[in-house]
């Protein structure tokens, strides 16, 4: 790996002195109570710059490991949270600055390789998921929150021009290689949390998050959950693969087993299984099979709930068993989200066609009668709240895009991922949520893949293995 464009002996003296400073801000934080969190980051900052030439050369050459380094990073600024505050609260902080800070970061390194960006915005479906961009900036013109939803829509466009060059520029492996460091940053560290605090930052006012359910250093359990399903599926993967640092992927599976354990959330786990099982069966070809079994097998359960009542398929003792507060009605109702679509239907009805403005649900549904919602637990639904018909229309077409790759040339790490998304949209945000999150930069990445996988990778680097085994960081 080339070395930076600093002298050696300078390198290590502003590391060591920004380490000593780093240091510092801890100690000043500590002593003031913890009111200093900002003034943590300037010393990490400060080694960060020192990166950035040489990084940036290297992008701009091609090279791998910037882009998997930023991928890495990109996920887990994106997912943690540093700092308790309302859900209400949509001001700017220190932490906001600091994930749009990385956001930018990551767009200008997809604007690198504009050639490579034009290239791949010009066919399905990440010219659908670019029109979908697109149109979340122009509904700030309709929103409520139109500062909010330009700057959210911003993030989603610096994530998708990095997630379309990353696609390009490297292999589906070390793509995949990247998002397993980055959950492995959030997965860590959250364990470390368990045994003092269910939260790093604290429980944020207005959250539905319980003190028995670990966020570690997420701002929700289901986030925690959904870190720790995707380390699981990436870390067997590259397992499977006979990827490098074995003993770091054999950790992360047991680390994400304990996390979604302790988050006590159950649908990312259910979602990954089931998006692993199709993409296995297609790739196997028995899907047909598989889709014929379940389809027989939902309408045996329907008929033995039409003929017998729900009580018979599983009895309410049962029922109380799955559920988190020994109540039947949790599982019935979805942990409330029945009563959450209701609501959101009502809404879209108010805005068929172009929808309330893409972020506005803490606008929107702040009449809601349980509690504080600030998104429709449904991404489908969020698209119509969010965009109307016109918006869930180009998501549906970008899916579509997915899909057909899918069936014509199957990827096992790609489309779990795809479906993983796809899945976790029926209940939880999953490609749109309110500000980018991890499972929509998985979705980008995927719909990357897809483009990738049609027009053939363009490369400028050596294979990721060689990178990481000359900078000394795998064993030979």
């Amino acid at each position: 790996m080339n070395s930076p464009m600093i002298p050696r002996g300078a390198l290590i003296t502003l590391t060591a002195l920004a380490i000593a400073a780093f240091a510092g801000c801890l100690a000043a934080a500590a002593v003031d109570g913890g009111e200093l969190p900002a003034l943590i980051w300037l010393p990490l900052a400060f080694v960060g710059a020192l990166w950035l030439v040489p990084a940036a050369a290297a992008a701009r050459r091609g090279e791998s490991w910037p882009y998997v380094a930023m991928l890495a990073l990109l996920v887990f600024v994106t997912e943690s949270t540093f700092r308790a505050r309302a859900w209400t609260d949509k001001s700017l902080d220190w932490q906001v600055l600091l994930k749009g800070g990385v956001w930018l970061a990551a767009g200008t390194m997809g604007l690198m390789h504009l050639g490579l960006m034009r290239r791949a915005m010009a066919e399905p479906p990440a010219c659908f998921v670019g029109l979908l961009v697109g149109l979340m900036a122009v509904s700030a013109a309709w929103s409520p929150v139109p500062g909010y939803t330009l700057s959210s829509s911003l993030g989603f466009f610096c994530c998708l021009l990095f997630a379309l060059a990353t696609t390009q520029l490297l292999e589906e492996r070390e793509v995949l290689f990247g998002l397993a460091l980055g959950c492995a940053l959030v997965v860590f560290p959250s364990l470390l949390v368990a045994p003092f605090s269910n939260s790093l930052a604290g429980p944020s006012p207005g959250s539905t998050a319980t003190l028995d359910r670990l966020a570690g250093t997420t701002d929700h359990p289901i986030g925690l959950a959904e870190a720790c399903a995707s380390a699981i599926f990436l870390a067997a993967f590259l397992l499977a693969r006979r990827a490098a640092w074995r003993w770091l992927w054999w950790l992360l599976v047991v680390g994400g087993l304990a996390g979604l354990v302790l988050s006590r959330s159950r649908m990312p786990a259910a979602a990954m299984l089931l998006a692993w099982v199709i993409a296995f069966c297609r790739q196997r070809g028995v899907l047909t099979y598989f889709a014929a079994a379940s389809l027989a097998a939902a309408m045996a359960a329907g008929l033995v709930v039409y003929g017998l009542g729900f009580d018979a398929l599983v009895p309410r003792d049962v029922l109380r068993l799955m559920s988190r507060s020994g109540e039947a009605r949790e599982v019935l109702t979805l942990s409330g989200r029945l009563d959450i679509w209701r609501s959101v239907l009502h809404k879209v009805a108010d805005a068929p066609w172009l929808g309330h403005g893409f972020g506005s649900g803490n606008v929107v549904m702040r009449d809601f009668f349980r509690w504080h919602l600030n998104h429709a637990h449904n991404a489908y639904l969020q698209a119509l709240l969010y965009l109307g018909v016109v918006g869930l229309g180009l998501l549906l077409a970008a899916i579509w895009g997915q899909l057909r790759a899918f069936l014509r040339s199957p990827s096992l790490g790609r489309d779990s991922l795809a479906f993983y998304v796809l899945i976790m949209g029926l209940t939880e945000q999953g490609p749109l949520p309110n500000a980018p999150g991890v499972v929509s930069l998985i979705w980008m990445l995927t719909a990357g893949l897809v483009v990738a996988g049609r027009q053939g990778q363009v490369r400028a680097a050596l294979p990721l293995a060689m990178v990481v085994s000359e900078a000394g960081w795998a064993p030979r």
